[in-house]
C-alpha cells in the first residue's frame, strides 16, 4: 500500500552491461490517485552496484519515470514481465523532497555500506558430524561475531573457550572502500548441546550501522536407543484377555516411530512421550491372545526421520491360561457301597504350577492337596453328595464337580421291635427302609408250620384291622433291592397287659461297698412309672445323699436299679418295687442281704489250687503236642478232636441274632438259663392245651389253641432270603429256641404268643 508524499526503497538483483549486482531503488510517491484509465506515475531513482565475473566493479545511476506495477526500463534493470508503457512524466511531488532523496542516495553509494552477501540457513546434523553455517559480509565495518541461543561466542576466529567452534574463511579487499569477507561458523564433532539458534552479527561503527543475519537453527539428529520390549524375551499374555505389550525406543531425536509386526503383518502405530531434548517413544499393542498364538514371535521396529533402516527387537508370546481340567473316576459302572473310588482331575495349564483343593458339598476336605482323591470304601453317605476339585495357578482357578450316585443295599432305619395290641382292636406294624435303588418291603410271619413264609403286605405299614389271639407272634419286615442282599428285622406283636415283676427275691451287697437292688419288669406297654420303697416308706433321694435310681428299657419292659453308695448296716432289709402301666400295677418285695467274704485260708487255698490247675493244664498241653509230633509220621495219620457241633451252637447262641436271643440277654439273670443250645432232631406232634408251653403266653385263663409243639430241642431249618440280617450284607442269622416244659423262672401267665417259636 502506497501513501501520499512517502518514500519506499527496495533492493533487487539486477543485470546491467553484463554485470550482476544489487539495485537499490526508492519510489517517491507524489499522488496515489487513479482516475480514468491512467496509471499512477512516480519518479524512481536507482543506484546500481555490480561486480563482473572478473571482479571489476561498475556504478551507474538512472533516473526514470515508471508506472507502478511495471518493471524498470530494459536499459537499466533486467526483469521478467511485459514491457511497460512509458508516458511523459508529470512532477506532482515536492521538488525539495526530491532533491533531499537524490543527495542521500548519492552519498550512500559513495560510502559503500556493510551488508550480508550470504546468510546462514537451517541445518540438521547427526551426532559426531561437522556443521558449517555460512556468513559472507561485503564492506564490513564493525566486529563480526556469532551468537548461540542469543549468547555471544566471541570475536576471534578461533573462538577461545569453544574448542570445537571456530570462524573460518578469508576477507578480501576489492578496492579502496570495497571488501568482501567470509565469517563462516564451523562446529566440529557435533553434540546434543550444539542444538539451538545461531546468528551472524556485524557490529556498528561511527559511519555504519550494525547488521544481523537471519536466525539459523541447528537440529542435532540422534538415533534412538535399541528398542526393548517389556518382559522380553517371553511375553506372558492371558488367554482371551486383553493384554498390553509395551516397546520402548528411548532417547531419540527426533522421535522414533514404533511399529509392531506379527508374522510380518503390521498391527499398530507409535505412541511418543517427550522428555527434555530427547524423545522417549513408547509403543503399545493390545493382544487378545488365543492358544494358537503360543510361541509366536512379536516384532517391534523403531526408526526416526534420519535413519535408513529401523532397529528391531523380538519377543516370544507365552499364552498363559487357568487350568483346563476334567474329572474322571476309576470306575466305569455305577458306584456301589464299599467300592474303592478314585477321583482324578487332570488337564492342561500354563503355568503348570497348580495348587489343588477338594470339596465335598462345598466344604473343603482337609489334607487333600493333590489332583487325586481316594475313598477306600465309599459309604452310602456319599449318595447325592457333590465332590469338586479346584485347580489354581497364577492366572486363575477352575472348578470341576461331580454329583455322586452311590448304589447301596437296603437298610431298615425305623421299626418298632415290640408292638402291643388289644384283642378285637386294630394294630399297626411299621417299618421304614432306605436303599439305592429304593427297596421293596415285604411283611411275613415267622411260622414253623409254613415252610415258605406267606407275604402279608408290601407296604411300609402292615395293618391288622381285628386282632385275635392268632395274630400275636413274630413278624418279619424284609427290605429287598435288586443286586443286593436283603435286610430283615423282626417285630413282636404282643397283647397289652398289666406289668409283671421278675427279679430275684434276695440280692446281695457287701458292707461299705456300692450296692444295688434290681427290679426287672415285663410290661406291654412300657411302664408309666416305677417307685421304690424302703420298709414301706418312700425313699428320700435328696436327703439320703446315697440313694439314686436308674431305669433302662428292655425289649418289652423295663428294668429299674436302685443304687446305694457305701452300703451301711441299716441299708440291708426289705425294698418294695412298685410298677404301674395303663393296664394295671404290680409290686414285689426284694431283700438286700449282706454278702460275707470267705475266710482268708479259703482264699489262699483257692489261689494255690488255681495255680496248680493251670500248671497241670500246661503240662498236659506239652505232652499232647509231643505225642502228636511223634505220631505224625504214621501211615494212617492221627485224628484229633474238633469242636463239636454242640459247642459251636453254644458259641453262636451267645450273640443275639434274633429277638429270641435279645430276649435271653434281657431276662437271663437267673430266669432263662434252663434251656440247651444243643439242637436235636425233634418229632413234631399236634396237641391241644390250655397252658403256657414256651413262655410266650396269655394271661390265664386262656382259650384252647391248636398249635404245633415239640418234645425237646430242634434243628433250625435252612435260612430263607427273607431271614437275612444286615449289616454288611451278611449271609444270614441263626434261629434259636428254648424248652417250654423246663422253663420255670418266667411267669408265663402274663405274656402269650399265639404262634410256635
Amino acid at each position: 500500500t502506497l501513501w501520499s508524499n512517502s518514500c519506499c526503497c527496495f533492493s533487487a538483483q539486477v543485470t546491467q552491461f553484463g554485470y550482476e549486482g544489487l539495485a537499490t531503488c526508492c519510489l517517491i510517491i507524489s499522488q496515489p490517485e487513479l482516475s480514468g484509465g491512467d496509471a499512477m506515475e512516480t519518479e524512481v531513482v536507482c543506484g546500481v552496484e555490480s561486480r563482473s565475473r572478473s571482479a571489476a566493479m561498475t556504478r551507474s545511476q538512472v533516473e526514470a519515470v515508471v508506472v507502478v506495477g511495471a518493471t524498470m526500463p530494459p536499459t537499466s534493470v533486467t526483469t521478467a514481465g511485459p514491457a511497460p508503457t512509458w508516458r511523459r512524466p508529470r512532477y506532482w511531488c515536492d521538488r525539495w523532497w526530491l532533491a533531499v532523496m537524490t543527495l542521500t542516495l548519492l552519498s550512500s553509494t559513495a560510502m559503500a555500506t556493510q551488508r550480508f552477501v550470504t546468510e546462514p540457513s537451517n541445518v540438521s546434523a547427526t551426532r559426531g558430524s561437522v556443521v558449517v553455517l555460512n556468513c559472507t559480509i561485503a564492506n564490513r565495518q564493525g566486529v563480526v561475531q556469532w551468537t548461540q541461543n542469543k549468547v555471544a561466542l566471541g570475536a576471534d576466529r578461533p573462538l577461545p573457550g569453544y574448542p570445537r567452534y571456530s570462524m573460518i574463511g578469508v576477507e578480501t579487499q576489492l578496492g579502496p572502500q570495497e571488501s568482501i569477507g567470509e565469517w563462516n561458523l564451523q562446529i566440529m564433532d557435533v553434540r546434543l548441546e550444539d542444538d539451538g539458534e545461531y546468528q551472524c552479527q556485524a557490529g556498528a561503527t561511527a559511519t555504519s550501522r550494525g547488521i544481523r543475519s537471519r536466525v539459523a537453527i541447528i537440529t542435532v539428529v540422534i538415533p534412538p536407543e535399541h528398542p526393548t520390549i517389556d518382559g522380553a524375551p517371553t511375553i506372558p499374555v492371558v488367554l482371551h484377555r486383553l493384554t498390553n505389550v509395551t516397546c520402548r525406543a528411548n532417547r531419540g531425536k527426533p522421535a522414533a516411530t514404533i511399529t509392531w509386526y506379527m508374522d510380518n503383518q503390521r498391527i499398530t502405530d507409535r505412541s511418543p512421550r517427550l522428555e527434555e531434548k530427547f524423545v522417549d517413544t513408547v509403543g503399545m499393542v493390545t493382544i487378545n491372545a488365543s492358544k494358537t498364538d503360543a510361541g509366536r514371535r512379536i516384532e517391534c521396529r523403531a526408526i526416526n526421520d534420519f535413519m535408513e533402516q529401523p532397529y528391531r527387537t523380538f519377543a516370544t508370546i507365552d499364552v498363559q491360561y487357568a487350568p483346563e481340567i476334567t474329572m474322571a473316576l476309576n470306575l466305569t459302572r455305577t458306584i456301589r457301597e464299599y467300592d474303592y473310588v478314585r477321583f482324578q482331575c487332570s488337564g492342561t495349564a500354563n503355568p503348570t504350577d497348580v495348587a489343588w483343593k477338594w470339596y465335598r458339598n462345598d466344604v473343603e476336605m482337609e489334607g487333600e492337596t493333590t489332583n487325586t482323591l481316594v475313598v477306600h470304601q465309599i459309604s452310602r453317605d456319599y449318595d447325592g453328595d457333590t465332590v469338586a476339585c479346584v485347580g489354581t495357578n497364577r492366572v486363575g482357578g477352575t472348578r470341576r464337580e461331580l454329583t455322586l450316585r452311590v448304589e447301596y443295599g437296603p437298610r431298615i432305619i425305623d421299626i418298632d421291635p415290640v408292638v402291643g395290641a388289644d384283642l378285637q382292636h386294630s394294630a399297626q406294624l411299621r417299618c421304614m427302609a432306605e436303599g439305592n435303588p429304593n427297596p421293596h418291603l415285604i411283611w411275613t410271619r415267622k411260622d414253623r408250620g409254613r415252610p415258605t413264609p406267606q407275604t402279608l403286605s408290601t407296604s411300609s405299614v402292615y395293618r391288622i384291622d381285628y386282632v385275635t389271639q392268632a395274630h400275636f407272634g413274630v413278624y418279619v419286615c424284609t427290605a429287598s433291592s435288586s443286586g443286593f442282599p436283603d435286610a430283615s428285622k423282626e417285630v413282636l406283636l404282643l397283647q397289652n397287659s398289666k406289668p409283671s415283676i421278675h427279679s430275684e427275691k434276695e440280692q446281695y451287697a457287701a458292707l461299705g461297698d456300692k450296692g444295688k437292688v434290681e427290679c426287672i419288669v415285663h410290661s406291654v406297654p412300657k411302664p408309666d412309672r416305677i417307685v421304690w420303697l424302703k420298709e414301706g416308706k418312700p425313699i428320700d433321694y435328696a436327703a439320703s445323699g446315697r440313694f439314686s435310681s436308674e431305669e433302662k428299657d428292655l425289649l418289652y419292659g423295663r428294668t429299674s436299679v436302685l443304687h446305694i453308695l457305701k452300703v451301711q448296716k441299716e441299708d440291708f432289709g426289705n425294698y418294695n418295687c412298685n410298677v404301674v402301666n395303663a393296664y394295671g400295677t404290680d409290686n414285689a418285695t426284694l431283700i438286700l442281704v449282706e454278702k460275707t467274704l470267705p475266710p482268708l485260708p479259703y482264699i489262699i487255698g483257692g489261689a494255690v489250687g488255681g495255680v496248680a490247675v493251670l500248671l497241670i493244664i500246661a503240662l498236659a498241653c506239652v505232652v499232647y503236642q509231643r505225642y502228636k509230633r511223634e505220631d505224625s509220621g504214621s501211615v494212617l495219620g492221627s485224628t484229633t478232636d474238633t469242636e463239636s457241633s454242640a459247642d459251636k451252637k453254644r458259641k453262636d447262641a451267645d450273640s443275639p441274632s434274633t429277638l429270641m436271643d435279645q430276649f435271653r440277654q434281657d431276662y437271663n439273670k437267673k430266669d432263662f438259663y434252663r434251656y440247651s443250645a444243643d439242637y436235636d432232631e425233634l418229632t413234631y406232634k399236634q396237641q391241644e392245651h390250655t397252658g403256657n408251653n414256651n413262655a410266650y403266653g396269655c394271661l390265664e385263663p386262656c382259650e384252647p389253641i391248636r398249635e404245633t409243639t415239640f418234645a425237646g430241642e430242634y434243628i433250625p431249618r435252612a435260612m430263607t432270603p427273607l431271614e437275612r440280617y444286615e449289616p454288611m450284607y451278611g449271609t444270614g442269622y441263626s434261629m434259636s429256641s428254648f424248652r417250654g416244659r423246663d422253663f420255670t423262672g418266667f411267669d408265663a401267665g402274663n405274656v402269650k404268643l399265639a404262634t410256635d417259636v
